[in-house]
């Protein structure tokens, strides 16, 4: 888990408070355009394994992150967008230091995806389900970055995530088998419960079971006790490269009888087995993802 993951699973329990789930829409809006179409696409770029998607806040240009792993619908970044806040909802810190100090996100005129309407809110008051907090920190990565598309606005339709090309679908439960096209299942993830804010279920690595999380916000990463490391890598289930931090390929990483594609992840030895599947893993697949009914399901696109 990332340190900005850990800071935002700490200030979930304040911040959640009031925050509302999706409402209605501006014209325009991706839900329009799903009532209109039954499916919308919105471009996507990829970044150092961050999915991307253009947008505005307040007429203001920049990029989003697709984060399933973030708590509210929209989380934006005070440092790029000039905003009027409410009360403080939460605070903490992330891994390297910076105080986050998490407020309501007031005066919100206008906000856009790919050129799509969302929310705005009445003069004054607090924008549906948006919080603000000072990102500036990660702007060396993303000078233009807006703030975080969270699991709020993701749960409110079926998407799906191609990386080659880039691709994001939205659709409409009535429409979701259209997301299935051009793609053959490899496997279909029932999620078995909640850790912090990421869904998770259980995969196994050589003879033992670890605690899968997926995160469309995250490259990935792998956590395993001494003992486990130990066994994976003398059973040949995983290999190893010295680094800062070290890496490791996990052999033969599978969900049920299903044997699945990962890139290195970076290790930590912890408390107990986990591994956060994130870019690493998704990239090599078209992931269909429906968190209101808990999947998500792993396909192989099909040749032309």
């Amino acid at each position: 888990m990332t340190p900005l993951r850990r800071l935002i699973a700490a200030i979930l329990m304040l911040a959640m408070q009031g925050c509302a789930t999706v409402g209605g829409t501006a014209p325009g809006s991706v839900a329009d355009g799903l009532r209109a179409q039954g499916v919308v696409e919105l471009p996507i770029e990829i970044r150092q394994g961050h999915v991307l998607v253009a947008g505005r806040v307040n007429g203001r240009p920049g990029r989003f992150m697709l984060d399933s792993g973030t708590p509210f619908r929209f989380f934006l970044n005070r440092g790029v967008v000039p905003l009027a806040v409410g009360p403080e909802v939460g605070r903490g810190r992330a891994g390297s230091g910076q105080a986050i100090v998490v407020h309501e996100a007031l005066d919100l005129a206008s906000l856009q995806l790919a050129g799509l309407a969302e929310l705005p809110a009445a003069h004054g008051a607090p924008a549906n389900g948006v919080r603000a907090a000072d990102f500036s920190f990660l702007q060396p990565l993303i000078p233009d970055f807006l703030g975080f598309v969270g699991a709020p606005w993701l749960a409110a339709q079926v998407f799906s995530l191609r990386f080659a090309p880039a691709q994001m679908l939205l659709a409409d439960a009535g429409q979701a088998d259209r997301l299935l096209q051009g793609s053959a299942r490899v496997t279909l993830v029932r999620f078995e419960g909640q850790d912090g804010p990421l869904p998770y279920a259980t995969f196994q690595l050589g003879p033992i079971n670890l605690r899968a999380l997926f995160d469309t916000g995250n490259p990935g990463t792998l956590q395993l006790t001494a003992d486990t490391h130990a066994r994976l890598v003398q059973a040949g289930a995983l290999r190893c490269m010295a680094g800062s931090p070290v890496t490791c390929l996990p052999q033969g990483l599978r969900h049920g009888p299903q044997v699945l594609d990962t890139a290195p992840l970076p290790l930590t030895i912890g408390a107990d087995n986990r591994i956060v599947l994130g870019t690493a893993l998704l990239q090599r697949y078209v992931s269909v993802w429906n968190l209101r009914d808990g999947t998500v399901d792993l396909r192989r696109a099909l040749s032309p």
